[in-house]
């Protein structure tokens, strides 16, 4: 048998396409392998990604107190976090008025504010650059530690109140899961 009679035998036609089908034994590994990864994937996507495991990885964060010893699930907090200008943020185009600030008092203040009420139990702040639905920008990433009787709105209405903007206030919310083992 020639090459051209090979050739016409190890190949299949549906509906005017061809598929060739190997012929020695690394090509048929080749075949089984990319339909073992295929079942694989399908098993992870059907099997593994149900809706309790990814409940599982939402409840993975955790606010605790920790020594060398143990680890304390802190019940009652959850954290806020949020974008404000910084000094750089004044370097940006498009940006609001209230957005303009000279100097780190007014992220100083701002803090201060929020820290009166005695729901919330901390902050922490980085200088961070980002792109949302408006322009990159450079500003101040905000995480804040509050008390599950503190509501979001509650934040809302602070920050506007504060930095006198009007507008809504993209924030993310991270709620603990205290029931889940510490190790």
């Amino acid at each position: 048998m020639n090459d051209v009679e090979r050739s016409r035998e190890a190949r299949v036609e549906v509906m005017g396409q061809v598929i060739y089908y190997p012929q020695t034994i690394w090509g048929v590994l080749s075949i089984v392998s990319v339909i073992i990864g295929i079942c694989v994937l399908v098993w992870i996507i059907t099997v593994k990604a149900n809706p309790n495991n990814i409940k599982a990885i939402n409840q993975s964060f955790v606010i605790a107190r920790s020594t060398s010893e143990q680890t304390d699930p802190i019940e009652g907090r959850y954290q806020i976090q949020f974008w404000t200008p910084s000094v750089m943020t004044k370097q940006s185009a498009d940006i609001m008025g209230w957005e303009k600030i000279d100097t780190d008092e007014k992220l100083d203040n701002f803090a201060d504010y929020l820290l009166k009420d005695s729901r919330v139990r901390g902050y922490r702040r980085y200088d961070v650059i980002g792109q949302g639905i408006g322009n990159r920008r450079k500003g101040m990433w905000w995480v804040l530690t509050v008390d599950n009787d503190y509501e979001v709105v509650d934040f809302v209405k602070a920050y506007q109140e504060f930095w006198k903007s009007t507008g809504s206030i993209y924030v993310e919310v991270l709620r603990s899961s205290v029931d889940r083992h510490i190790q």
